[in-house]
């Protein structure tokens, strides 16, 4: 049968000042039943999978956007709209009759797991083995870092929280436009500093290597260490399927997303070949105000 969704939205648009300025506000709720799954089949059924509707899976969120003609004054006009937004996913449950089933598994040093409880697109790593002291455990004969012996959970890639604030300004024929775009929360993954830290091509192994060694709070057997060699250390932590926790990091950040700038050309010609043209300078993505 078909998959259910149940979804249930509140909100309001209220405009004021003569529609100079704008409020718009959402709520919603999204209960999805009845998911289309494959399954292994039992074994000696003569299958190899089999099909099934399961599932719950629900989704909360808000969604706001606040906006303004700031200045409207003949050929001078600023515009600019605040937005943001919020969705909160939950698995619920997966397959009634088996709880601890999970869809996804390990792929080189992470993955994705979907199973109840969770949420789409949580990161699940390994990381390094430590002690109760919090030292990280050197193998006894090779004093290389070991791994934890199963993944940890360390996050969910979907930020928390979009921020984006966007001013557009036009004076005669030029015009200008600003967008800052804002993440908060949510962790991201590097599989590609990994690679690089493991093959020693990296800035980062290079500034090691001039150093000599790298400091670590670690412990083989009853004796602490304090510093390791840099090829001993990356040649066992990056790569594949290794200990991926150094290369964790957060998505929280505000960068300046957009930058235009440009002359509209109107011809007064009829005639012409081109009634109106656009010259514009676009940047994108071109720094961070902040990043954590």
């Amino acid at each position: 049968k078909p998959a259910k969704i149940v979804a249930n939205e509140y909100g309001t648009d209220i405009r004021l000042f003569q529609g100079r300025f704008g409020i718009n506000f959402t709520v919603y709720k999204d209960v999805s039943t009845n998911q289309f799954l494959s399954l292994a089949a039992p074994s000696g059924s003569g299958y190899t999978t089999y099909y099934v509707n399961a599932g719950k899976i629900v989704n909360n969120g808000v969604e706001f956007t606040v906006d303004a003609d700031v200045v409207r004054n003949g050929s001078f006009v600023w515009k600019t709209a605040f937005n943001g937004s919020s969705n909160k996913n939950k698995i619920v449950e997966l397959i009634a009759s088996d709880p601890g089933y999970v869809i996804g598994g390990q792929d080189e040093g992470f993955d994705s797991r979907i199973m109840a409880g969770g949420s789409f697109n949580d990161l699940w790593i390994y990381k390094f083995a430590r002690n109760d002291a919090g030292q990280i455990i050197l193998d006894p004969k090779s004093a290389i870092p070991t791994k934890a012996q199963n993944e940890t959970k360390v996050g969910n890639v979907n930020p928390d929280f979009l921020l984006g604030w966007n001013n557009d300004i036009t004076f005669k024929n030029f015009f200008a436009s600003v967008l800052v775009d804002a993440k908060f929360g949510g962790v991201a993954f590097s599989k590609t500093e990994a690679f690089l830290d493991s093959y020693g091509v990296s800035e980062r192994t290079a500034a090691e290597r001039d150093k000599g060694s790298i400091p670590i709070n670690a412990i083989m057997g009853t004796t602490a260490v304090t510093s390791i060699d840099p090829y001993t250390y990356y040649q066992n932590v990056g790569d594949r399927n290794r200990i991926m926790e150094p290369y964790v990091f957060s998505r929280t950040n505000v960068r300046l997303a957009q930058f235009v700038l440009g002359y509209e050309l109107r011809s007064k010609n009829e005639k012409a070949v081109f009634t109106n043209a656009t010259f514009s300078l676009i940047g994108r993505n071109l720094f961070f105000f902040y990043k954590k």
